[in-house]
């Protein structure tokens, strides 16, 4: 045990008078910092309420300096640092550049590239579709979705509740107006209401999507509202057949829910994290829970967890947030 304690205390002077000067010029701000290895490949990056103060931590003589610390400091040969507004910029600057640069020394979360999204498209008619590419394009996308299962039971649903368009041609104004698309069974069966040749307006399909964006957060309540109104009004009007579409809407809704698993009688969203390790790997669960009931359930696989529960955890629920719902 003494050998060990010995070989930390050497490493770390070796260390220490090589960085000496550098920690000195880190200011104390927010920020985020790099170690690099003699090849200038990055190895670890970190957030730090005042930036010197956290990186020469590394540096002093502690019996309580993990095996991983340990062994990161025996490469280190340079630090670098990003100097940042607040501590919340830091921990979703430094969540960013983790995602860019994987550092080895850093928790790892697996590469989520290969996990599909719904996408709901920047167009005068937006279409809502699976996908696996994020196209920077104003889109929004929800996801990702590591339940494939429940992914399509969701696409499935807002396409019973909602009359979404379900082909891929571009609608605008022109099209409409040169009638370069016709109606198509869809159209026929009540599953859309024939935007392509102007039988919808724009105002009202975008109306409609903003019911598929509300729903999609598990907010079904206020989608039940929305379709309700529309319902009692259609029949007022004596709009029978819209107001037995509408009412349709309302039983498959009901459906979905019934499949939903309620766990909070509070109605209240929330979400939870859930961890389990086994030495340098683990798995994390996040249980999303929207008015009251279970809306997804996402899993997360981990490696190099040579790190405390909580700093896992704060890594995993920054990487969350930062990557799901909106991108």
């Amino acid at each position: 045990m003494r050998t060990w304690i010995n070989s930390i205390k050497i490493q770390i002077q070796r260390i220490s008078k090589m960085m000496k000067n550098k920690i000195k010029q880190i200011p104390t701000k927010p920020g985020v910092y790099f170690f690099k290895d003699e090849s200038g490949e990055i190895i670890y990056i970190g957030k730090a309420k005042q930036l010197r103060n956290r990186v020469r931590s590394y540096f002093q003589q502690s019996k309580h300096q993990s095996a991983k610390n340990i062994s990161m400091i025996k490469r280190i040969t340079d630090v670098e640092w990003l100097v940042v507004r607040s501590e919340v910029e830091a921990l979703l600057t430094e969540a960013n550049l983790i995602k860019k640069h994987q550092p080895h020394y850093n928790v790892s979360l697996k590469d989520d590239k290969s996990f599909p999204y719904i996408r709901i498209t920047k167009e005068p008619y937006p279409r809502v579709f699976i996908t696996r590419n994020i196209i920077r394009d104003g889109s929004k996308y929800f996801g990702p979705y590591t339940d494939v299962m429940h992914l399509r039971r969701s696409l499935k649903a807002v396409h019973k509740i909602f009359p979404v368009r379900s082909c891929d041609y571009l609608i605008n104004d022109e099209s409409i107006a040169a009638n370069k698309v016709s109606l198509c069974l869809d159209y026929h069966i009540k599953k859309c209401k024939g935007p392509c040749e102007g039988m919808e307006s724009e105002n009202d399909y975008n109306e409609m999507i903003k019911q598929v964006i509300q729903f999609l957060h598990g907010r079904t309540k206020e989608t039940e509202t929305y379709i309700q109104d529309h319902m009692e009004k259609a029949s007022k009007e004596m709009r029978f057949e819209d107001a037995g579409m509408y009412r349709d809407q309302l039983h498959a809704i009901g459906r979905f829910k019934d499949r939903q698993r309620k766990v909070s009688a509070d109605f209240e969203d929330r979400d939870v994290f859930a961890l389990a390790k086994e030495e340098d790997y683990g798995i994390a669960v996040i249980v999303r829970i929207r008015n009251g009931r279970i809306t997804s359930r996402e899993k997360m696989s981990l490696r190099n967890l040579d790190e405390t529960d909580a700093i896992i955890m704060k890594t995993i629920v920054s990487r969350f947030y930062l990557e799901t719902d909106f991108v």
